[in-house]
């Protein structure tokens, strides 16, 4: 299971599963930002549903490696209660999209580091330290898909 923040990323993730072959079993969830009522209750219903099934699904949400995408990550595991993973938001793929990054001011970069702080803020943190180290958000459509397996 994987959610994503915007709908140009959505899309090429939804080729590529089109594409797959064998045909890859991801189920791809549009956010389109921050979540629903709707899709929450789906999300929801469906977290509850692969507990009970002999073998539990992983859920993942790929967004932008940016303060608002992380935000998002935050908002979407804290209000569903699902363990999300995050998918494509780490300091390997930043590094390797950073020349599509763009920079940011101070009062950003002091809005950034208050999540480093945050109760479960160690999941991004080397994440944050680079971005905060190279002044950098990178979004989300300028990194190419790759399917959880």
């Amino acid at each position: 299971m994987l959610t994503v923040e915007n709908l140009t990323s959505f899309h090429e993730a939804a080729g590529l599963l089109a594409r797959s072959s064998p045909v890859q079993s991801t189920l791809l969830l549009y956010l389109g930002g921050y979540h629903n009522r709707a899709r929450h209750e789906l999300l929801v219903k469906l977290w509850r549903w692969t507990r009970q099934a002999w073998k539990p699904i992983r859920f993942y949400h790929w967004g932008d490696l940016d303060l608002g995408g992380l935000q998002i990550f935050y908002h979407l595991a804290d209000r569903t209660g699902i363990p999300l993973g995050p998918w494509l938001m780490d300091r390997e793929t930043y590094l390797n999209h950073l020349s599509f990054g763009a920079t940011f001011d101070q009062a950003y970069r002091e809005r950034l580091q208050t999540l480093v702080l945050r109760p479960g803020g160690e999941a991004f943190r080397n994440l944050l330290e680079e971005m905060l180290t190279q002044g950098r958000r990178v979004e989300q459509e300028s990194i190419r898909p790759i399917l959880p397996a």
